[in-house]
């Protein structure tokens, strides 16, 4: 069996001056499911949508400690203050382009989600990662991005020389599970 939600914009709503349509306010959605608004809906509108009325201090998840991934690489965040992440990244896996380097990151932190980011001199030439992540459960799940412009090269008994890469091959994506220590 399958199930579809449709969620569309409903025109009969009035449009008010210098006021613009939210499709993630309550009011401003119609569920193709659901058909109405619910009393928790017109509370959400009301300002009592938790998300909307804590201050960013209040918000402030304990981000900082050593956390480690499946594969045994470190992330390490020294400062959070007011939002802006602070640390280290060192990885564990052989074949990337930091490895056997610790390099700093910076990013920033909000509620339970985050992103960091180093760049530096890889082994085969400038190179960076982009983590973001959520807090689920004590656990930080998160999908990262690689960029490197070029790779080594070499056949068996000759030297190796590095060579640059085309833009589709320069990309990496995958998930990390971070565990605090």
């Amino acid at each position: 069996m399958r199930a579809a939600l449709f969620i569309f914009w409903q025109p009969e709503l009035p449009v008010l001056p210098g006021v613009q349509f939210d499709p993630f306010k309550p009011s401003h959605l119609r569920s193709g499911l659901a058909g109405h608004l619910t009393a928790r809906d017109d509370a959400l509108d009301a300002g009592s949508n938790p998300l909307k009325t804590k201050t960013a201090q209040s918000w402030r998840m304990p981000w900082l400690g050593r956390w480690r991934n499946q594969y045994g690489s470190v992330l390490d965040i020294t400062g959070e203050e007011g939002g802006r992440i602070e640390g280290t990244f060192r990885t564990a896996l052989e074949d990337s382009s930091f490895y056997g380097q610790t390099v700093p990151i910076s990013g920033i932190a909000h509620g339970d989600v985050i992103g960091v980011t180093a760049a530096g001199e890889g082994t085969a030439g400038p190179a960076a990662v982009s983590y973001t992540g959520i807090l689920r459960d004590g656990k930080l799940e998160t999908m990262w991005l690689t960029v490197a412009g070029s790779t080594i090269t070499g056949k068996e008994g000759e030297t190796a020389s590095r060579k640059r890469v085309g833009t589709w091959r320069a990309f990496g994506i995958s998930l990390d599970t971070f565990v605090r220590e």
